[in-house]
């Protein structure tokens, strides 16, 4: 569990900061055990910021992320600030995406998480990673379940 209360006024430094900070993470309890539903983060404009570890250029993208949860949910602020803690991070497309989805996974253990960078075309190549995680536990109908709630949600994204 999380060091951050929910309400807590929080001051973060976001100069200088070489790493991601994921102990920025805050948590509450699912108060719907034994439901299964989709939580979306999405942003909408290319927001997220990173650097090239070669270059140091920043990259930007927009992150989606959703999950189904268990017994703990992320705080979205908490979420927001953890995400902008990269801008000072330098490391591959690839790598963020999935520091982001394990980063979640370690702090929520989620039945399912799916994690997608749409970042910004440098040189005329697009790079997209997208990382999927499920709980190795899963009955095939709870498998089945949450499958129908992602491709709900992605037609209803297309």
């Amino acid at each position: 569990m999380s060091k951050i209360k929910l309400g807590q006024n929080t001051k973060r430094d976001f100069a200088g900061n070489k790493k991601p900070r994921p102990e920025w993470l805050a948590t509450f309890k699912n108060k719907h055990l034994g439901q299964w539903y989709l939580i979306p983060f999405v942003q909408q404009d290319t927001t997220f910021r990173s650097l090239c570890p070669v270059t140091g250029q920043p990259d930007t993208a927009a992150i989606e992320i959703i999950y189904v949860p268990k017994t703990l949910m992320v705080e979205s602020k908490s979420l927001k600030e953890y995400l902008q803690s990269f801008s000072n991070s330098g490391e591959f497309h690839e790598d963020v995406i999935n520091r982001i989805a394990n980063d979640l996974v370690d702090l929520l253990d989620p039945a399912y998480l799916r994690v997608f960078g749409d970042f910004v075309p440098r040189g005329d190549l697009a790079i997209k990673p997208l990382v999927q995680r499920w709980d190795a536990i899963l009955e095939d109908e709870e498998m089945f379940y949450i499958l129908n709630l992602v491709s709900q949600w992605d037609m209803k994204n297309t």
